[in-house]
């Protein structure tokens, strides 16, 4: 049986028209589904929104629908932001749209290079979409 967190996703991400497998390796990797998730640097919920973005995007970090069209909304933005490019939108996503920017300035070529490890790995949840989105 599937889990009910992993199910509203899924519904809510059909009913968008967003990529299901991505936002589902997004959420797995940001909380694992635990929308109760909190981190010591104070980002909060199934999707790990800081509170000025929560209250940017009107998220309510502990409900998970509010959580799951905030991250659509703040991906969404992300992506215009950073001409469509998944990896850059979710690097912005995890290490902060202000540093992935002036990565990209400083480094145009090879700002993969320069993330951190930690952003680095969060990238992999684009492999892991692509894995889930066989089976979703």
């Amino acid at each position: 049986m599937q889990d009910p967190v992993v199910t509203r996703i899924i519904e809510l991400a059909h009913a968008a028209g967003y990529d299901t497998a991505l936002l589902v390796a997004q959420a797995w990797q940001e909380s694992r589904f635990n929308p109760n998730a909190v981190s010591p640097t104070g980002a909060a919920g199934l999707f790990q929104f800081m509170p000025a973005t929560a209250a940017e995007y009107g998220v309510d970090v502990h409900d998970v629908e509010s959580s799951t069209r905030g991250a659509m909304k703040y991906m969404g933005a992300l992506l215009k932001r950073f001409g469509g490019s998944k990896e850059k939108a979710l690097a912005a996503y995890d290490w902060g749209e202000g540093n992935v920017a002036r990565l990209l300035h400083e480094h145009p070529e090879d700002w993969k290079l320069f993330l951190p490890g930690e952003t680095r790995d969060y990238l992999k949840i684009l492999n892991l979409a692509a894995l889930l989105e066989k089976v979703i």
